[in-house]
This record gives C-alpha cells, structure tokens and sequence, in this order.
C-alpha cells in the first residue's frame, strides 16, 4: 500500500484499515458470543460457570462477576423449593378467675370449733409428755430398787465349797462325785475370790 502526499492510502476501500480493527457499522463477534455466556450463566448456571472457567472466556474479573451472577441465579431458583416450617398459631385464652365468695357463717363457726379443738388436743399432749417425763425417773429408781434387793437376798443364799484349796462355790453340798462341806454366802464367797461353778450354776449378782 502506497500513501500520497495527503497522508491517504491507495488502493481499495477496505486496504485502508488493518484486519485487526472491525470496520465501522459492524458488530464484533465476540460480543454475541459473551452474551451468550452470560445467559448461560443465569440459565444454567453450573454449566455456565464451568464453561467460562475452563475456557478462560472473560478476564478473571469477569469470570467472578459471572459467577457470582449465576450463584445468584441459583438462589432464586432454588430459594422457592425450600419448604417453609409451618407454625402453629397458639392464641392464649384468657382465664377469669373465679370471684372470692363469703364463707357462711356455720363454716366459719366450725373452723374457730376447729382450732380450738386442735389446741385443746395440742396442750394435751405436751401435758402427757411433761407426765412422762416426771415419772421416768421414779420408774428407773423402783427398777434400780428392784435389782439392789434382788442382788442383796442373791448375796445371802447360802451356797457350798470344799474345806480346803477351793477354786469354785456350788449350789448343794455334793456337786457330781464332789462333796462340799464348807458353808458360805455368795457375798463371802465371791470376797474369798471363788467363782461360780459352770455345772451346777449357782446364783450370782447381777
């Protein structure tokens, strides 16, 4: 291609510009194509996403653009399908609480009737428990008395012992093929350090 003195080129009309400019009045083809994308995208959008990322279609902006456009779109579509939790509507009903009404007079007769019953019974009792225990005490004495005097008549029985190098005092005079001979209380003998036979188990204190 020649120019002339005016700057111009010569020869055809579509020789003045480079094959890597579109000429005026004409569309790029690459702009349908994006379109198309794009609706791919919104439409479709998992295959879209991977379409445009495995072609590297878009610059990396444009392909986070895009991807965000399709989760998007994603959500719109799938947001209708979720089923929503259903409440039941509980309202509250109101309660009126019943009037306080005036108890009758033989009710409250017998309530005072009541009470006093339940006090009488009351001082009764500590009454018997003060009873109780007042008496408690001579009843342990006439029992202390009781056990002294037994021991005392139990000091006196006479029981028997051999006449020398006793070690045991009897209830009789023979005890087995032993003669006792010798005559003691259980006070004397029990002084004299003898103790009780296990055969013939004569009385000891208590």
């Amino acid at each position: 291609m020649l120019s002339t003195e005016g700057g111009r080129y010569e020869g055809s009309a579509t020789s003045a510009y480079s094959p890597n400019i579109v000429r005026p009045g004409k569309r790029a083809p690459g702009g349908r194509r994006a379109a198309l994308k794009i609706a791919l995208c919104v439409l479709v959008p998992p295959v879209g996403v991977l379409y445009i990322w495995r072609t590297g279609s878009f610059p990396l902006r444009g392909r986070m653009l895009a991807t965000a456009m399709a989760f998007a779109s994603m959500l719109v579509m799938f947001l209708p399908m979720i089923p929503k939790p259903r409440l039941n509507a509980a309202y509250p009903t109101p309660v009126t609480p019943p009037g306080a009404t005036r108890a009758p007079e033989s009710d409250a007769v017998t309530a005072l009737s009541n009470i006093e019953q339940l006090l009488i019974a009351q001082e009764a009792a500590e009454a018997a428990k003060l009873q109780e225990g007042q008496t408690a005490p001579s009843e342990e004495a006439a029992q202390r008395a009781a056990l002294e005097a037994e021991n005392e008549a139990i000091y006196n029985t006479v029981v028997y012992s051999v006449q020398k190098g006793a070690k045991l005092f009897h209830t009789g005079p023979t005890c087995g093929n032993q003669v006792n001979k010798k005559q003691l209380t259980v006070r004397e003998a029990i002084a004299a350090g003898l103790g009780a036979c296990p055969d013939c188990n004569p009385p000891t204190p208590k």
